[in-house]
């Protein structure tokens, strides 16, 4: 669905049978409470989500690099802007179409009106997940396990291993005699991508592969 969306975008100029954010929504609900239709200006830190769409790279009256970023999440269109530390920080991830998770003051837009947010912190979908998430969760205790199951996970989750800024991963297996779930090691945790979600659910179903969030829910991507 990604890909024939880019495909559409790069064509015709506009996503035509949907937006890329749908994939992802339900997983954005559980670290960014609310929509940009639905932000309201405040001193507290916030976290949004949302497509860029357009990005412009300026300096201030000081001579400083600043740029303004477009979100767009299919509710509404927020400008978020970067300077100072943050820009230094993060403004090389900042790209066209890529989703990103921004921390920041929602403010009132002095110059256009509206909200505008002052972003402080910069995380690709995949660095949320670390972030935020509790661990990665493969259930199977309704699939038919076969011998060579730990060899095939092991396959599965090698290429993801990472020691830091990682999620932990969850087993959930039952057996004739016992059903628990089982925490595989901290030399086990991975780095939660779209490819492995992807890898593990073609492997498993989609319906036993899960990220799992402080509220309780699951996140799909």
């Amino acid at each position: 669905a990604i890909e024939r969306l880019q495909g559409e975008k790069e064509t015709l100029g506009l996503f035509l049978t949907g937006h890329p954010i749908q994939e992802y929504e339900q997983e954005l609900r559980q670290f960014c409470r609310r929509r940009l239709n639905d932000l309201k200006a405040s001193k507290d830190a916030q976290w949004i989500a949302g497509m860029v769409v357009a990005v412009r790279t300026t300096k201030s009256r000081r001579g400083m690099p600043m740029c303004f970023v477009q979100l767009d999440d299919r509710s509404a269109r927020v400008e978020v802007s970067l300077m100072g530390e943050a820009f230094d920080n993060y403004a090389a991830k900042v790209n066209k179409d890529e989703l990103l998770v921004i921390e920041g003051e929602v403010q009132f837009n002095e110059f256009g009106g509206g909200l505008a947010v002052r972003g402080s912190r910069v995380l690709n979908i995949d660095e949320a997940r670390q972030r935020f998430s509790k661990g990665l969760e493969i259930d199977f205790r309704q699939i038919q396990m076969s011998a060579d199951l730990p060899s095939q996970l092991k396959q599965l989750l090698s290429p993801y291993r990472q020691s830091t800024e990682a999620c932990p991963v969850h087993v959930l297996y039952q057996g004739e005699a016992a059903v628990g779930r089982i925490s595989l090691g901290a030399d086990w945790k991975v780095s939660v991508s779209d490819e492995l979600l992807y890898a593990l659910r073609g492997a498993f179903g989609d319906d036993y592969v899960r990220l799992r969030y402080a509220s309780g829910s699951d996140g799909s991507a």
